[in-house]
């Protein structure tokens, strides 16, 4: 997640996550990260938001 990301989306994120999933566990790292697109191929990280042009190809965008 960008910094963007966490200012704006990861408070309403965070908020209807509470409702829907109290149990679940959440953890965000920035996308400047070399082998963020390795890390999702493997399942290693589920989701990724923001502007984050080194995934390329392969990913729903």
């Amino acid at each position: 997640m960008t910094d963007i990301g966490e200012i704006v989306f990861l408070p309403r994120l965070l908020e209807h996550l509470a409702r829907e999933a109290p149990g679940i566990r959440l953890s965000t790292v920035r996308s400047h990260r070399e082998d963020l697109k390795r890390e999702m191929e493997e399942g290693r990280i589920d989701l990724a938001v923001g502007l984050i042009p080194q995934l390329g190809a392969g990913f729903y965008q």
